[in-house]
């Protein structure tokens, strides 16, 4: 099924390679419209663990031929080295997988504009959890310097900031860690309940309301550059993929 006409009622997602297994063994429990492939950089740089990227790469083509829902693939990145991301992302698109590469804050500008030349669509990741003033600041020089490009928010989905700037698409995890870890609901604001059995399902719909708004804001635009679909918010699915039921489905 293309992604034109998957259904867009549905949630899109962003999965990690790291916990691609997890994943698969729970795919069944899933009604999601697409997803794409995440390197898993960050959480392997977190446990200190290390991605092979040949068996990444090896990963990557399978699943482009045996899977159509998987519509994206973010190139290895590799944390705290600029020009360890760019070899990485060369040594992707030479072996034949177009991945989209990702663009820290604090790289060396010189690298975006390699990847701005090289590629069609550009992660760029921030601190906007340390200091937002600053991450503000890089995505108004990412885009002064690449728009009209297609980029791709890491982790930052804040209304706000996503009405301020075209993003293609972007992911965030926090419609599960937000209620589950610490209480924090879009939908009910600062609750008690927390734990892993919540009812996620409020959350979920918030998301693809903001979805809706930004289609509102920017899809005239994206159309007119030609692009398909409209902006996208991604849910990260992380080390626990919770079940994203069909509407009206109990538990």
């Amino acid at each position: 099924m293309s992604p034109e006409v998957m259904d867009r009622s549905a949630p899109a997602l962003l999965v990690s390679y790291v916990y691609l297994d997890k994943f698969r063994k729970m795919e069944h429990k899933y009604h999601y419209r697409d997803w794409i492939m995440d390197s898993g950089a960050f959480s392997a740089w977190a446990s200190g663990k290390e991605i092979d990227i040949h068996q990444y790469i090896a990963v990557c083509k399978r699943l482009a031929v045996e899977d159509k829902r998987m519509t994206e693939i973010i190139a290895l990145d590799v944390i705290g080295s600029d020009k360890g991301s760019l070899r990485n992302s060369l040594i992707m698109r030479d072996a034949g997988v177009v991945a989209m590469p990702v663009f820290h804050l604090g790289d060396d500008w010189g690298i975006l504009k390699e990847y701005l030349d090289g590629w069609d669509k550009v992660g760029l990741s921030c601190s906007f959890w340390d200091n937002k003033k600053e991450s503000y600041k890089f995505y108004d020089q990412c885009f002064a310097k690449g728009w009209p490009k297609k980029f791709h928010s890491f982790g930052w989905v804040e209304e706000e900031m996503l009405l301020r700037y075209p993003f293609h698409s972007a992911d965030s995890s926090s419609w599960e860690i937000g209620p589950c870890a610490f209480g924090r609901w879009r939908t009910f604001g600062k609750m008690s309940m927390r734990g892993s059995s919540q009812d996620l399902r409020a959350e979920v719909k918030w998301y693809l309301d903001l979805e809706a708004r930004l289609a509102l804001k920017w899809g005239p635009q994206f159309r007119k550059l030609g692009w398909t679909p409209d902006p996208t918010v991604r849910l990260a699915a992380g080390s626990s993929p919770r079940p994203i039921e069909k509407p009206g489905e109990g538990r």
